[in-house]
Formats: C-alpha cells, sequence, structure tokens
C-alpha cells in the first residue's frame, strides 16, 4: 500500500500536467538561432582551490558571434573579492579573452524548444512551469584560441596563451500564449563545453610558491537562457594548484543583436 500510494500520486499529477498544457493555445511567432549575437553578464562566483582554500569571485562573461566572420569574441574576467586559507599570493584575478571559430558548422534545423512561463524558487524547492514548441536549433564544433592574465594582490603576474575546442549547441523560439491577451515569451538557450590547454611563458609565480604555472589545463561549461545562468570550470596545473569554481551569471538584458 505505500509502494501504491507514490505512484498513484505521480499518476495524477503528471495526467494534470497534460491537461493543462491541452489548455495553452499560442503560436509560434519567430524560430531564428542567430537572432541574438552575444552577451554580457556580471559574475558571481564560488571558487576552491588555487591560492586560496575557498573565496567569492566577482566578475563578467561576454561573448559576441560576428555579424560578417564567422567567429565569436569571447572574454571572462574576474577577482577574488573575499576568501579563507590564502597562500601568499593573496587575493588572485584572471583576464581571459579569445575567439572561437567553427571547425565543423552547424546548420539550422527545425528542433523542439523549451519555453518556461513561469519561474519560481525557496530554500527548500524550485518550481517552473513550461511547454515545448517547434523552434530552431544549430550545433557547432569550434576552435578556441586566445590570451589570459594571472595577477593577485601581492604582485603575482602570469601572461599566456590558451587554445582548445569547444562544442555549442543553440535553440531558439518566441511565442505568443493566449492571443487575444498577447503575452510573448522567448528562449534563446545557449549551452556550451569546452576545453583548453594554457601555456604561460612569461611570469613571476616562484616568487610566491614552489609550484609552476609554466602550464595546465581546464574543462568547463556553460549555460545561458533558461532562467539559470552558470558556468563551472576545472583547472589543473601538473606542477602547481588546480582549482574548481562555479559561477553564476545575472541577466541584466545586455544582449547584442
Amino acid at each position: 500500500m505505500k509502494l501504491i500510494q507514490p505512484i498513484l500520486m505521480t499518476a495524477f499529477l503528471a495526467l494534470s500536467f497534460c491537461i493543462n498544457a491541452q489548455n495553452i493555445t499560442y503560436r509560434v511567432e519567430e524560430a531564428n538561432v542567430d537572432k541574438y549575437r552575444g552577451y554580457i553578464m556580471p559574475d558571481f562566483a564560488i571558487h576552491l582551490g588555487g591560492g586560496t582554500g575557498a573565496a567569492i569571485d566577482v566578475g563578467a562573461v561576454a561573448q559576441y558571434r560576428l555579424p560578417v566572420l564567422p567567429i565569436t569574441l569571447r572574454g571572462n574576467m574576474r577577482w577574488e573579492l573575499i576568501g579563507v586559507g590564502k597562500s601568499d599570493m593573496g587575493n588572485t584575478g584572471v583576464l581571459d579573452v579569445g575567439g572561437m571559430f567553427p571547425i565543423i558548422p552547424g546548420r539550422r534545423k527545425d528542433d523542439r524548444v523549451k519555453v518556461i512561463t513561469d519561474y519560481s524558487y525557496s530554500s527548500s524547492s524550485i518550481s517552473e512551469s513550461y511547454f515545448y514548441v517547434d523552434g530552431q536549433k544549430k550545433a557547432d564544433l569550434l576552435a578556441r584560441a586566445g590570451l589570459f592574465h594571472l595577477i593577485s594582490s601581492k604582485g603575482l603576474s602570469t601572461t599566456g596563451f590558451s587554445g582548445g575546442v569547444a562544442f555549442r549547441m543553440i535553440k531558439h523560439a518566441k511565442v505568443r500564449i493566449n492571443q487575444d491577451q498577447g503575452y510573448y515569451y522567448e528562449s534563446n538557450f545557449n549551452w556550451q563545453v569546452y576545453s583548453d590547454v594554457m601555456i604561460a611563458p612569461v611570469s613571476n609565480v616562484e616568487e610566491y610558491m614552489n609550484d609552476s604555472l609554466e602550464y595546465g589545463a581546464k574543462l568547463g561549461v556553460l549555460s545561458t537562457g533558461q532562467n539559470w545562468n552558470w558556468y563551472a570550470e576545472l583547472c589543473v596545473y601538473p606542477k602547481g594548484p588546480a582549482y574548481y569554481i562555479f559561477g553564476f551569471l545575472f541577466d541584466l538584458g545586455w544582449h547584442f543583436k
């Protein structure tokens, strides 16, 4: 009996959702993965490791797909606001800029796109109302290249090059709900997973620690456009420290068309 009750409750909730979904009337107004070319979003992150045991970082993340050339410019800057377990390097920061170029360019295709109509959260739960519509998607395999600069409040300075690959999935749909009232909802989903190798020919890190930052690697995930805008990154230096960072991006409407 204890097992049957949860099953019946789950079935009832699923049936209720289906009934509600059937009552939604909508029209797809636009489906264009190339509509938005980029964004700038403030960043609030928590990182573990590196020159600090645990810290809170602030910064910004930006991307922009050029309208003429098939290149996406990217930039990421952040600074350690407060931390515990510091080494003698002090507060640290990073500036990472570069570009992405399609190795295997994607084609625009029709696909089902998730449109969120309501979203709420509390200290104990997260809930959202959504449905799927006919929209558009595009997937690209990209080459990455760039420059990075690590600094600290006590004089650390490391400058180098980075290069790697990324996979990017973009989806878009704009719908009009309940046509008489004219509510509009838009989904512009951009998901990326990337990996870079970093080489730093210019560094004075040896003055602060016995480790080396001459070369390293990182693996990351970036997701924007579905209420929660976030990224996660793991960076490892074989002869030095490693760190993990998880950040939230705040959508203030700074989008480029």
